[in-house]
């Protein structure tokens, strides 16, 4: 539809459905691929089998493969997408815009996130709307709860990746914003501290927010933030 596209890329147990209202906003107008990386949206065997390697290779090869169809690429990740796509623009995959969402630099477990887990998995309070956003946020089924045990390696590796980003996170040089929920249960707001006194980056807390739940408002604000990346001038690039 135009020179320019918009990459989404999901967080650890996540999926593409994530974006589907941003797709669906867009539509007609840009250009939207929702990335479903390697050993999602299957089950617990197939996501534990895979990895961190797998991950970045996946995202590595989609923006190499929509450079030679675009001039201009915005990439939208959320939680662990974002630490990919910060990994492969450092590597030299390279976007001309990124939007991250609780982007996982410092990470944090409260015991909301234990409980609003633990109520997903379970079926438990599915009327409050954090543990709704945290089921249907996670794409990797099991057969019985306990399964979920088992994914502990993915989660180390996931740790290992924010410590190592969040190093050499200051090597972007390109337009960068970052946002994260107030209210969110396991990315410590000092994550945004890690963009402080970039020049090319702008950051926002988005007010009443978790990490996988966001207010109506806040995704009219990121909603806004995609469709001005996607319009302007530093994306038509060569």
């Amino acid at each position: 539809m135009g020179d320019t596209v918009l990459l989404c890329v999901h967080g650890i147990q996540g999926g593409p459905e994530r974006f589907s209202e941003v797709e669906r906003a867009l539509a007609g107008r840009f250009d939207v691929v929702r990335l479903l990386l390697p050993g999602h949206g299957s089950d617990v065997r197939a996501f534990r089998t895979s990895g961190m390697d797998a991950w970045q290779a996946c995202v590595d090869e989609a923006i190499d493969d929509l450079r030679r169809k675009y001039r201009g690429i915005v990439y939208l990740g959320h939680s662990m997408g974002g630490l990919l796509g910060i990994d492969a623009c450092l590597r030299g995959h390279r976007v001309d815009a990124m939007i991250l969402l609780a982007c996982p630099l410092r990470i944090r477990i409260t015991w909301r996130y234990v409980r609003n887990s633990v109520c997903s998995v379970l079926g438990w309070r599915d009327l409050n709307p954090f543990v709704h956003a945290t089921r249907l946020g996670n794409s990797v089924q099991a057969r019985h709860p306990w399964e979920y045990l088992s994914c502990a390696r993915p989660y180390v590796q996931l740790l290992r990746k924010s410590r190592d980003v969040r190093r050499r996170v200051g090597a972007l040089a390109i337009p960068v914003a970052a946002l994260h929920g107030s209210r969110d249960e396991i990315v410590h707001r000092r994550s945004l501290d890690c963009f402080k006194g970039m020049a090319n980056a702008s950051r926002r807390i988005l007010s009443g927010c978790g990490h996988e739940y966001y207010t109506e408002e806040a995704r009219g604000i990121i909603l806004a933030m995609v469709e001005a990346a996607l319009g302007s001038d530093a994306v038509q690039t060569d």
